[in-house]
């Protein structure tokens, strides 16, 4: 005969929850469906958690279920574990069967509490680029070039016109040691150096040409 008073509980399951009160009892589950239980079972499932790190052996489950074990049948205990076991397995929770000494809850460690863990999701890594930096980009890098290049063509036409339109220059013909040679020549002022030093170099050969016939 089942003891005559039963407690209104609510205990948690990992993400389950037992359920008992007055109506009846229910295991509510993570996604919260619940399914309807005996009271029998809701009292081996007790049992159970208030037992979780050690076994409750078959006598201990069938007493606190039905009070007596002489007005049940042999199979009553099993039939009530495999009920619980179709409800609670559809949140990873088992009721493990220990050889020769009883049963155990297994719940795994990740389940600790009524509400699912929720998985934050980071943000995915991403090689976005904006296409309207890319092309800033280039833009700056296109000016940057011509820029270079036109101060570079100024600078050029500065140098050839300065020398051009500033400067007086010439090219001579040139006989040293009877080896002619041109020269250009930046000033008229150095093309009269270099044309009296000729003049005198030769006079000086003819000389000694002279001195040693």
């Amino acid at each position: 005969m089942l003891r005559a008073q039963l407690n209104n509980i609510k205990l948690p399951i990992g993400n389950c929850v037992l359920q008992r009160d007055e109506s009846g009892a229910q295991l509510i589950l993570s996604n919260q469906k619940s399914f309807s239980i005996t009271l029998p079972e809701s009292c081996i499932l007790e049992t159970l958690i208030q037992k979780e790190q050690s076994v409750s052996t078959k006598e201990e489950l069938i007493i606190a279920a039905w009070g007596n074990p002489d007005i049940i049948g042999p199979n009553s205990l099993p039939v009530a574990i495999t009920n619980l076991r179709k409800v609670l397995e559809l949140d990873s929770i088992k009721i493990v069967n220990v050889p020769r000494k009883g049963y155990k809850m297994h719940i795994p460690e990740f389940e600790t509490s009524q509400d699912p863990p929720r998985q934050i999701k980071s943000p995915r890594p991403h090689n976005f680029s904006c296409p309207l930096k890319k092309t800033s980009n280039n833009y700056l890098r296109l000016y940057q070039w011509a820029l270079v290049g036109l101060s570079s063509t100024v600078l050029s036409v500065l140098i050839i016109s300065y020398f051009y339109f500033w400067h007086e220059f010439d090219i001579v013909n040139v006989n040293v040691n009877n080896q002619s040679s041109q020269i250009c020549l930046t000033k008229k002022e150095e093309l009269k150096f270099i044309t009296t030093a000729q003049n005198k170099f030769t006079s000086q050969s003819q000389e000694r040409s002279h001195a040693n016939p």
